[in-house]
């Protein structure tokens, strides 16, 4: 089962038009090991944010999907637990739409 799921998402990963994952399923089946290890053998760097304990993270949803703002709401709630800055660079292609987000950690 995890080989096909993974296949699934390495095939995801590769594609030129993918768009946001959406990963959903019954409680306990091994969702978040199965992202955070795609995290780890198909990208070279990797944010982990969990928005389930978290209401303040969750509700930077709350007045839609503007990712700069998102990304800002992330950043501020991990400067509050940690000493090394992250910043994201995020970039909108105009002739596709596409924003592209590159986050790194700062030391």
């Amino acid at each position: 089962m995890q080989r096909f799921l993974m296949a699934d998402l390495l095939e995801w990963k590769d594609s030129p038009h993918r768009k946001p994952l959406v990963l959903n399923g019954a409680r306990q089946v091994g969702k978040t090991w199965l992202l955070q290890e795609l995290g780890k053998t198909a990208f070279k760097n990797v944010a982990y944010v969990s928005f389930d304990n978290n209401p303040q993270l969750a509700s930077l949803f709350d007045n839609g999907y503007d990712l700069a703002q998102i990304l800002l709401g992330i950043q501020a709630d991990y400067f509050r637990f940690s000493a090394a800055p992250i910043s994201y660079r995020a970039t909108r292609d105009f002739n596709t739409g596409r924003i592209a987000s590159d986050p790194t950690i700062s030391s």
